[in-house]
């Protein structure tokens, strides 16, 4: 898009150098935007509509029970959005070593000193150094979610009244992001359908036959790791949080940090800690070396602290009321946690498997190191391409991947609707 030789230079006659500190910045807020998005959704769902009834009845107008309503009960939600785009901002490293150009962030620099000059002793201590602004962030996030507003057990949902004076440009400025969300993705979607962009655009489909060693098998690998890690990241999550929530407060404080703390690890730090970790024929988990498994459960600690915060979200918000009336009526921890909290944590799981599967679908970072023949995701498989200077065909199969995560979550929300449906049609049959 804004390449030297991008669509808006070469049609529009401009000079743009997104090259450097600009170019990160921008790819890192699009790319920030959905992580953001699905903390934020959980938090503002639990808006309580009796809390803006009063308000609207004590004469507040729109903007003030915006500012003393909605904004104190979404705090921990903004700020955990806040620190979920610092931590991956300050270790991305796919849009800094494309955009970059000689602007060198941390993350850029360790994979200089790990690949390009062999220095493992200077990339860990970077990647250490890494750790620091997350512990910083951590103490802050802790000091102001303290006060934070709970879902009562009179909650009554929140639905918003429509009103277009405020909806008219509220959708003008989403339609103007969402424009450029699907902008960046669209251009190299009709790229991968051009003889040879931009010089040649007419319409051929020889990129997609993808006639390289491995071919669409990468693509199986990518739903197989994909689907595993969700399966597994929302069991490990949700029971993380659960029993985080329930230690003393000094032990919650630990384990939490430590929950949080693999948002900032570069994912070529872990990636070559599982290689020194798991490439040792002495170890009794050698035989995972390889695997997919192996990758599916680098990826869910890779986004553990991501995940971890969208589902401390959700149990932040659920009043402790409600599980001490399940426990005073005889039921035990296990029944209050099946029938009270896990259903009403059912939103941000179902969120967190999204999370899951579509990171797994197109990192790279992290698993660049351990791919073995027949266990090449599709995500890396493009950047091999790309390397090889075969870029047409990279963003041919960058455009089947975005086809099957938008097919594969098409699936699942559409079961996920017509599951209920029919088992009522069952029980009443």
């Amino acid at each position: 898009m804004l390449g030297r030789n991008g669509v808006v230079n070469r049609y529009f006659g401009t000079d743009i150098d997104i090259y450097g500190f600009w170019g990160i910045l921008i790819s890192n807020v699009l790319y920030g935007l959905p992580h953001a998005y699905l903390v934020l959704s959980v938090a503002l769902s639990g808006a309580d509509a009796r809390l803006y009834d009063a308000a609207k009845m004590l004469g507040a107008g729109g903007f003030k029970r915006f500012f003393s309503v909605t904004l104190p009960a979404a705090r921990y939600g903004i700020l955990s959005a806040v620190f979920l785009g610092f931590a991956i901002n300050i270790s991305e490293f796919g849009n800094p070593m494309v955009l970059g150009g000689d602007y060198n962030v941390l993350a850029t620099e360790i994979y200089n000193q790990v690949a390009g000059q062999a220095n493992f002793h200077l990339g860990a201590v970077i990647g250490v150094l890494l750790l620091l602004p997350v512990l910083v962030a951590v103490v802050a996030e802790k000091w102001i979610s303290r006060r934070q507003i709970t879902i009562s057990a009179q909650a009554t949902p929140y639905r918003p009244e429509r009103s277009w004076r405020l909806d008219g440009p509220m959708l003008l400025f989403l339609g103007g992001i969402a424009i450029a969300i699907v902008a960046v993705m669209g251009v190299v979607v009709v790229a991968s359908f051009t003889r040879l962009w931009p010089y040649n655009l007419s319409f051929s489909l020889q990129h997609y036959s993808l006639n390289v060693p491995g071919g669409y098998g990468a693509l199986w690998v990518s739903l197989k790791m994909s689907l595993m890690a969700a399966a597994i990241g929302v069991v490990v999550v949700t029971l993380g949080a659960l029993i985080v929530q329930k230690l003393s407060s000094r032990l919650r404080q630990v384990l939490y940090l430590m929950s949080v703390v693999p948002a900032a690890v570069p994912g070529m730090v872990l990636g070559l800690g599982y290689v020194l970790a798991f490439n040792n024929p002495s170890i009794p988990v050698y035989w995972l070396y390889g695997t997919v498994l192996l990758l599916s459960i680098l990826t869910v600690y890779h986004y553990h602290a991501q995940a971890f915060l969208i589902a401390t979200t959700g149990l932040k918000q659920i009043d402790h009321g409600l599980q001490e009336a399940s426990q005073t009526l005889g039921a035990g921890v296990l029944h209050t946690t099946r029938r009270v909290t896990l259903p009403l944590i059912s939103p941000a799981m179902a969120n967190i498997g999204m999370f899951y599967f579509m990171h797994s679908m197109v990192t790279i970072s992290a698993l660049i190191f351990l791919v073995a023949p027949g266990t090449t995701p599709a995500a890396v498989s493009v950047l091999l391409l790309n390397d090889a200077g075969n870029w047409p065909q990279a963003a041919a199969f960058a455009t089947v991947i975005m086809v099957t995560i938008v097919a594969v979550i098409a699936l699942v929300r559409g079961l996920v609707w017509l599951g209920p449906r029919l088992w009522r049609g069952l029980k009443t049959e």
